[in-house]
């Protein structure tokens, strides 16, 4: 069986070895399912791994496929893991549990067409992702990347694991939401993964597990299929370790419907490794620091990551980019009489869309938001842990009494702010195409306001325990090709000496 490197090979060397025919597809996937199998006991990345039968006959599929003549395209054997609130054929052999118990044994109607397009396009997906149980939206204080079905994510990077005593999403935590696609691919699970984002939650996990990401404009990918949290912000997003297989990932999975906003050579075209004719406006990284009630502060890590961020401004002008300071509306602004403008909208929803969700599930053992609070609170032992032993979050959602006018006039403000006051108004008023600064800070709330892509660019590792840091690049509506295009030159000048996460040096 040949033998590949699972923690640094892309899914566009994948191809390469394909094409080569250096490397079949049912080697590739009995590598990363005996990876999953040496490292997933202490990582919990995935809740579960697919049939190996039915995956290995997919695999061999494909491969005498390659062999006919038929390749469906770049994504022709590529291993995937995909989030488990993001639906998946169950004939694939897999549930979608968003991490709880109460959806254990529940069968979808209604599969991702993410997912469907690529499997289509010649994909496998090899597991389900864990995830902050419901996309940490249960309690107030829950543990980044913790599920009652998967338990914990734990970063690869960072010895010891998560530390308690330094806040729910602490500089030993994972991070995020989207912690188990994150880790998947850092730790060689699978070359590529999807995530889901709301509010930060793709964003946190990436540039703590050392990958690129993309959350793009809303609704650009199809949001059906996936266990929600608010139809105005929710977005699949790919997960990779360069910029041209986030862009292959784009491709195949964006709606169709939306021929006007979509790049008629693919977002793949994007892909220049320069940064010519790309404006890029900087963030004071000062100005942008993560929110103590998030993390315990660790003031020699903040200055690192203002002294790196400030270097890699430097050298951005140093190697002739066209870089200029600028400055952007603070999400401060999103408070308003002591409440968040997006927890709010948030909450005015969410009860009829979890009700909505629940309904379409063929199987199920819980059809209401009631019912959801009501078993987790009968077996509060596996769902409520000593950390976040509570319900808050889901509470407070249900008795949300806001009126249908109060909701459009907030979602309204909320729009206006991210596009009008803060993003468009940035570009427009400093002659920019895109905004970088610090992701491990508020900046993704600018994106989630506005309902416009960002992404994460690895940068450098922690001092202090060797956690990936690095910065966010936020722009306008459907200009994912101007994101795509600065990766791809991020990645010539920034990641040349990107680190083997430390969990996974030597045998496990």
């Amino acid at each position: 069986m040949a033998v590949f490197d699972v923690l640094t090979t892309t899914a566009s060397d994948l191809r390469l070895a394909y094409q080569a025919g250096t490397i079949k597809v049912e080697d590739v996937v009995r590598l990363y399912f005996s990876q999953i199998d040496r490292c997933n006991h202490y990582l919990r990345a995935v809740i579960v791994a697919a049939p190996r039968e039915l995956t290995l006959q997919r695999a061999k599929l494909l491969d005498k496929e390659r062999t006919d003549g038929k390749i469906r395209g770049p994504l022709h054997g590529i291993p995937v893991v995909v989030k488990d609130n993001t639906a998946t054929d169950p004939n694939l052999g897999m549930e979608t549990t968003a991490g709880t118990f109460a959806l254990v044994g529940s069968r979808v109607s209604i599969v991702s067409p993410a997912t469907i397009h690529l499997h289509n396009a010649g994909a496998i997906i090899i597991a389900k992702a864990n995830l902050s149980e419901l996309s940490n939206f249960r309690g107030l204080h829950m543990p980044c990347g913790w599920s009652a079905v998967g338990g914990l994510t734990q970063s690869p990077y960072v010895s010891g694991g998560k530390r308690w005593d330094d806040g729910f999403g602490g500089h030993s935590s994972a991070g995020g939401s989207s912690s188990g696609s994150c880790v998947a691919v850092a730790a060689g699970f699978a070359p590529v993964a999807l995530g889901t984002e709301t509010n930060a939650s793709i964003m946190m996990p990436a540039t703590r597990n050392d990958v690129y990401s993309l959350k793009p404009t809303l609704r650009l990918i199809s949001q059906e299929g996936v266990c929600p949290i608010s139809l105005d912000f929710d977005t699949i997003g790919p997960i990779a370790r360069c910029a041209s297989d986030i862009a292959i990932l784009l491709d195949a999975m964006v709606d169709r419907s939306l021929v006007e906003y979509i790049p008629r050579e693919g977002y793949t075209s994007f892909i220049t490794n320069s940064f010519e004719r790309i404006r890029i406006g900087y963030l004071v990284p000062e100005e942008w620091h993560l929110s103590t009630s998030i993390a315990l502060q660790n003031s020699a890590f903040t200055a690192q990551i203002d002294r790196e961020t400030w270097a890699a401004y430097t050298k951005l002008r140093q190697i002739g980019a066209d870089v200029k300071e600028v400055r952007v509306a603070s999400p401060s602004e999103l408070q308003v009489d002591g409440a968040s403008l997006i927890s709010k909208v948030i909450d005015a929803r969410f009860k009829q869309t979890m009700n909505d969700h629940l309904q379409s599930l063929e199987v199920s053992k819980v059809r209401t938001l009631d019912g959801l609070m009501q078993f987790m609170r009968e077996n509060a032992e596996q769902e409520l842990p000593a950390e976040s032993p509570n319900l808050t979050r889901l509470e407070t959602a249900a008795k949300s009494d806001m009126s249908d006018e109060q909701y459009q006039d907030t979602l309204r403000q909320l729009r206006t702010w991210g596009q009008k006051r803060a993003v468009d108004k940035c570009l427009e008023d400093f002659g920019v195409d895109v905004i970088i600064g610090p992701a491990d800070s508020k900046i993704h709330e600018l994106s989630t306001a506005a309902g416009y892509p960002i992404a994460t660019l690895p940068l450098s590792y922690a001092d202090f325990n060797g956690r990936p840091f690095g910065l966010a690049a936020v722009t306008s509506a459907y200009q994912e090709g101007i994101i795509i295009h600065l990766m791809s030159a991020w990645e010539q000048v920034f990641n040349q000496q990107r680190r083997i996460p430390t969990y996974l040096i030597g045998p496990r």
